[in-house]
């Protein structure tokens, strides 16, 4: 879904909310049966205005290792269960707009490197607290100090009270994505007594923020739970008790469904969705995910480090198959390394095509005659496994034997991510913002070895143009730039992207509200059950 789609679902929600407001119905209260354009199903029966004392069971496939949003660096299932706890200055809706959320207005200076946010006057943390400039301050320069979240606060050069409901956010240099940045769960507005009093590690099992739902209980394993905050800014939530449950195989997920032990599944596998369109009691979802898989090189060492080598592996590639076989056709061949949702993806954008004897060629040149063998450094999981098999086969006829090394994933992040230890790997970029900048900084020079670039690619002119894009306003010179990065990512063959997959969810007919997000921001606030 493009911008301007986004734009449009904006704007549509934003006449519902006006009918919701002339109804004389609380924003909590206000409920109603919707059908989304992101939906492959939508829910039905009768919809209802009162409280229905039902508890919501949410199934996580992975169980977050910390509750703590500034010190996160998981995407998915971690952030799902914190969008719950935390808010930020800013809240990215389901349909990609960001809108004010604890800051209740803001303005810039004349070179936009100055941010004045007034905040709002009537949040207060789980704790009964008010919300005040010197909870926003702390909590911005506590994310600032933590180095999980430089992409978001890279730009930011001090964080300043101007009184007790204003705060003065004074950048690097302009930053277009800034608004975008103080929206995610990495800049988070934490209560600074409660950390201060109870510790800095206080807040990974015992997390507390102005959500719509506050901490009961964490059971290893097994469920987080949570409830409704009676004093919610925003009026309380329609649905009291929360229960995220861990179910870490998926067919054990399906039954849950069925059974109706668990509610909603955001990690729907595409093999499952004839299961759930058969039963007339299940309502199936499907959109587009904010991320893009592709086999990422070490550019810096190793075999791949002669571009020769990435060029062969372009040239091996099928992805039209690697889509069929992988993702049973639930996918978008991605050829530009740019999320496909963007106003700046390259729609006409073009990679070579499959040619095993010019691939063949290129491996000779390289020093390999007779063949090569390299090692995949593979996540021992299907999400990943599965697109790597693909490659040993697509390859073998180039005269490269892969050789797959799975591992857990906390030991692949620790070779790959970390250490950038490896030559290969099949990896999605996810991106929890929507904005260009986020995917094209995973490719930044000064983030080489560990920083988060972990194909170490180090191109000058692939830097200036991202910095370039980041101080740039939407619009054709922008998209120019991106358009340029694409080009230098494919002529060097910095990466192999390969698909767009689709985010496939699935829910009980009985709930009502729910759409599935891109960036996977689920807000159960916005759930409700009909009769």
């Amino acid at each position: 879904m493009k911008k301007n789609v986004i734009a449009l679902l904006s704007v549509v929600l934003a006449m519902a909310m006006l009918i919701c407001a002339c109804s004389g119905k609380t924003e909590s209260q206000q409920t109603s049966t919707t059908t989304t354009d992101n939906t492959a199903g939508t829910s039905t029966g009768e919809p209802t205005s009162k409280q229905i004392d039902r508890p919501l069971h949410f199934r996580i496939k992975t169980e977050a290792d910390t509750l703590d949003p500034h010190k996160t660096s998981g995407t998915g299932d971690p952030q799902t269960v914190q969008y719950q706890v935390y808010e930020s200055l800013f809240r990215e809706e389901v349909t990609g707009e960001v809108v004010p959320a604890l800051a209740e207005s803001y303005s810039f200076n004349a070179d936009n490197t100055e941010m004045t946010l007034q905040l709002r006057k009537d949040v207060t943390f789980h704790d009964g607290t008010p919300m005040t400039a010197d909870d926003v301050v702390f909590s911005l320069n506590r994310s600032m100090s933590t180095g999980y979240n430089g992409v978001y606060v890279d730009a930011i050069k001090a964080v300043e009270k101007v009184s007790d409901y204003e705060v003065k956010v004074i950048l690097k240099y302009a930053y277009t994505p800034v608004v975008s940045c103080l929206s995610s769960l990495s800049t988070a507005i934490v209560p600074k007594a409660y950390v201060e009093k109870n510790g800095d590690d206080i807040l990974s099992r015992q997390p507390m923020g102005t959500g719509a739902y506050q901490f009961v209980s964490w059971t290893s394993g097994t469920e987080i739970v949570f409830k409704a905050y009676e004093n919610y800014w925003r009026g309380k939530a329609a649905i009291t008790d929360l229960i995220f449950d861990v179910i870490a195989d998926n067919n054990t997920s399906i039954i849950s469904l069925e059974t109706g032990d668990i509610h909603l599944d955001v990690n729907l596998s595409t093999s499952s969705i004839p299961t759930i369109e058969a039963n007339p009691d299940l309502v199936e979802y499907s959109g587009e995910k904010a991320s893009m898989m592709l086999f990422s090189f070490n550019n810096k060492s190793g075999i791949f480090s002669d571009v020769r080598m990435r060029q062969a592996i372009y040239y091996c590639i099928d992805r039209q198959a690697i889509i069929d076989t992988c993702l049973n056709g639930r996918g978008t061949v991605t050829e530009a390394c740019m999320l496909r949702m963007l106003d700046e993806y390259p729609d006409d954008f073009k990679v070579v095509g499959r040619d095993v004897e010019k691939a063949k060629q290129l491996v000779a040149e390289a020093g390999y005659p007779n063949g090569v063998t390299v090692v995949a450094a593979t996540i021992d999981n299907n999400t990943y496994k599965n697109p790597t098999v693909m490659l040993q086969e697509q390859v073998k006829d180039a005269g490269i034997n892969l050789q797959i090394e799975l591992s857990a994933r906390a030991a692949w992040n620790e070779k790959v991510i970390t250490n950038t230890d490896y030559d290969i790997t099949c990896w999605a970029i996810p991106v929890t913002t929507l904005d260009a900048d986020f995917a094209a900084s995973k490719f930044y020079g000064p983030l080489c070895n560990g920083g988060g670039n972990f194909s170490n690619c180090d191109i000058p002119e692939i830097d200036a143009l991202i910095e370039k894009g980041r101080i740039t306003e939407p619009g054709a010179e922008r998209n120019d730039i991106y358009r340029q990065f694409c080009e230098l990512i494919r002529d060097n063959a910095v990466v192999c992207p390969i698909y767009t997959s689709t985010r496939e969810a699935a829910a009980v007919k009985a709930l009502g509200g729910f759409q599935t997000s891109s960036t996977s921001h689920y807000f159960v606030y916005d759930y409700y059950w009909v009769e």
